[in-house]
């Protein structure tokens, strides 16, 4: 059961939802109020919340990318339905909404949410992708010149090439798409893109799979989207790069992920409870311990 568990979370982009993952939180996962504290347990300064806060735009606007691409590939039961997209909207505002995050924390949430459904597919997926990294690297710096009194520790030579691995991969990978070999395998597209998921699902069911899945989604996803054009590759890609992102923000912070955090701890059924809580549960303990950030440092202001 802890494998199959694993798999449903890992495989397709951990921070993705769709509509069984609410659902196994409800069952086997933890409480909202669990995963806020844990997660503000490893997000406490401004560069890494703020950092955060891109990639959380990043994953719900490529979530419901790759939804409403999946939806145009399976029956429905309307003309012109989306019911992936649709029951995956409805169940995550539906967790979000009964917990007791502040008003304003969740109306936001479920902003997101709702504008992602109706719009991510409408943004070019290039430019979608430059918004992400170029709005990942001007929150970072520019937290870290704001926020001077929680600058980031470690010395300019060491945090600045960790940072730039975020741009580092998206033109790597912009430029091989320009290369000769984009496009060369559209004959085989259904060939690779099942070669790729069942790489992906046999890589999440081992032990402790967080930093694997990742690395191995965000460069699978996209050589395979290039060579064989499967759009579905490209937000899958985008998916893993979100939880690469936040990979970035702990690196440069010295604060410790929370999957990861929950991988060193044993990986085990609780572990797994507490990532599935943490998944279901992101944009409202994100913005949350965001709101109460702020709300801090208001209050020294005032003092």
């Amino acid at each position: 059961m802890k494998v199959l568990l694993q798999i449903l979370l890992f495989s397709l982009a951990p921070f993705f939802v769709y509509p069984w993952k609410p659902f196994i939180n409800m069952f086997a996962g933890e409480s909202y109020h669990v995963a806020l504290k844990h997660f503000k347990d490893g997000h406490v300064g401004a560069v890494n919340l703020a950092g955060h806060f891109v990639c959380l735009i990043f994953c719900i606007f490529g979530n419901f990318g790759l939804l409403e691409l999946l939806d145009q590939r399976i029956p429905q039961p309307l003309q012109n339905g989306r019911i992936l997209s649709t029951l995956s909207a409805i169940i995550w505002i539906g967790i979000l909404i009964p917990t007791k995050a502040p008003k304003v924390v969740t109306a936001s949430s479920v902003a997101m949410i709702c504008l992602a459904y109706w719009y991510a597919s409408l943004i070019p997926k290039v430019l979608f992708e430059q918004c992400a990294v170029g709005g990942f690297i001007i929150a970072i710096i520019g937290t870290n010149i704001l926020y001077k009194s929680e600058k980031i520790e470690l010395p300019f030579s060491e945090w600045v090439p960790k940072l730039l691995l975020a741009p580092g991969l998206y033109y790597a990978s912009h430029l091989f798409s320009l290369s000769s070999y984009a496009g060369s395998q559209i004959d085989n597209a259904s060939a690779i893109a099942i070669g790729t998921l069942c790489f992906l699902t046999v890589l999440s069911a081992t032990p402790n799979p967080i930093k694997k899945i990742v690395v191995a989604g965000v460069l699978l996803c996209r050589i395979a989207y290039i060579l064989s054009g499967v759009e579905e590759l490209f937000y899958l890609s985008c998916g893993f790069m979100s939880s690469l992102f936040q990979g970035i923000c702990h690196l440069i912070t010295n604060e410790e992920a929370t999957l990861i955090s929950h991988g060193n701890k044993g990986g085990g059924q609780h572990e797994l409870a507490l990532e599935y809580a943490h998944v279901v549960y992101f944009p409202n303990i994100a913005l949350e311990t965001i709101y109460d950030k702020f709300n801090q440092a208001s209050q020294s202001e005032h003092k």
